[in-house]
């Protein structure tokens, strides 16, 4: 018998280092809603830093001498929002609700979205992949943000999905080491699944699965999020419970009923 379906979530972490050169790399990120333009040094194997300028009105162009820490490390430098070569805002007396985009916190979600942005969810998606149709678990649906990961996934059972994320978390550990050229636990914390049974619990995980980028404004695009399986299908499985092949549509059905 089949136990349906969970949503699962785990953190991560990680650091490198690196011996080699690598040339400089710049241009303009899309980054939520704006354009940062991003310089970049170091190789994208090494351990990261992030250089963050000062204002309102400044630029990266003052702190080039934390390059020199490359190639021990990637450096990471950036004009934030309505800054120095990233796109101007339109912001005047007349448009006092466009200030708004120019706040603290709009900087530290554009940071956020930043950091997601490297080669790590290269190596995520290829041990997704490996581990989408193993050990009586099929992985249907994912999203990867900041610092985690939400699944959606069948499993046989409790004992196959117990034995299934502790291979899925094997391989993400052993690949973000490989990548990082580092030794040490990656996964900080279990895995928390919650079974869903009914098609209201299916569509309600579904849609927060899929929308949890743009809640916590990783994305502002009506476009299904980069680093998710909506925009990735080749990473995942097709369903095969009822619950997500056809199920979850009555769950949609009936709440909209009780909202009318």
């Amino acid at each position: 018998m089949k136990m349906a379906l969970g949503c699962l979530v785990y953190w991560l972490s990680g650091c490198a280092t690196s011996s080699a050169i690598s040339p400089p790399r710049e241009g303009k990120w899309p980054i939520r809603d704006t354009q940062l333009f991003v310089r970049e040094v170091g190789l994208q194997s090494a351990a990261t830093i992030v250089v963050l300028h000062g204002g309102p009105g400044g630029n990266h162009l003052g702190l080039r001498a934390f390059e020199k820490l490359a190639p021990q490390f990637r450096v990471v430098l950036y004009d934030q929002r309505g800054t120095g070569e990233s796109d101007r805002l339109q912001v005047s007396p007349e448009q006092p609700d466009a200030l708004k985009r120019l706040s603290l916190e709009e900087n530290v979600e554009d940071l956020e979205d930043l950091l997601r942005r490297s080669r790590t969810y290269k190596v995520l998606r290829h041990s997704f992949r490996t581990a989408r149709r193993r050990l009586g678990m099929r992985l249907c649906h994912f999203s990867v943000l900041g610092n985690h990961v939400h699944f959606i996934v069948e499993a046989d059972d409790k004992v196959a999905l117990r034995k299934a994320m502790t291979g899925i978390n094997v391989r993400i550990a052993r690949s973000l080491n490989r990548l990082m050229n580092r030794r040490g636990r990656v996964i900080s914390d279990r895995y928390h699944a919650r079974a869903l049974t009914t098609p209201t619990e299916v569509r309600n995980a579904l849609g927060y699965v899929m929308n949890n980028a743009r809640q916590h404004a990783y994305t502002a695009s009506a476009l299904p999020d980069v680093y998710s399986s909506w925009a990735d299908m080749d990473a995942v499985v097709p369903p095969e419970t009822w619950l997500l092949l056809e199920g979850w549509g009555r769950g949609t059905r009936r709440s909209r009923r009780a909202t009318e």
